[in-house]
C-alpha cells in the first residue's frame, strides 16, 4: 500500500498539539502597591479575582472557576498569580459583594 501525502494516520492524530503559556512576568504599579501595603499592615491574605478560564487550582490547593471567582489567598500566591493574564485585583463592588456573601 503507497502512502499519500494528504492522508491522516494514527501517529498524526494522537500527537498532542502543543500549547504556549503566555505569561505576564510583569506586574503593574496598582497591584505593587496593594501587595506592599498588605505586606506593611502584615495582612496574611490578599483577595484575588479569577477573570477567565474554565478553571484554576493553586498550588495551596485553592480552586479558581467559573462559579468561585474570588478567594483570599496567601501574599506570595497572589503575587505569582497576579503576574497571569487570567488574574486581577477585584474592584470595590466586587470586593463587597465577596464579603457579605461570607457574612450570610
Amino acid at each position: 500500500m503507497t502512502e499519500q501525502k494528504n492522508s491522516v494516520t494514527t501517529e498524526v492524530i494522537n500527537q498532542p498539539k502543543k500549547k504556549t503559556v503566555k505569561k505576564n512576568t510583569e506586574i503593574n504599579e496598582e497591584v505593587k502597591i496593594v501587595v506592599e501595603k498588605n505586606k506593611k499592615e502584615n495582612k496574611k491574605n490578599i483577595l484575588v479575582f479569577f477573570e477567565s478560564g474554565a478553571s484554576y487550582t493553586t498550588s495551596s490547593g485553592i480552586t479558581f472557576s467559573q462559579q468561585n471567582k474570588m478567594e483570599e489567598i496567601s501574599i506570595e500566591e497572589a503575587e505569582f498569580l497576579l503576574r497571569l493574564d487570567n488574574f486581577r485585583l477585584p474592584n470595590d463592588e466586587e470586593k463587597e459583594m465577596y464579603y457579605n456573601n461570607l457574612e450570610v
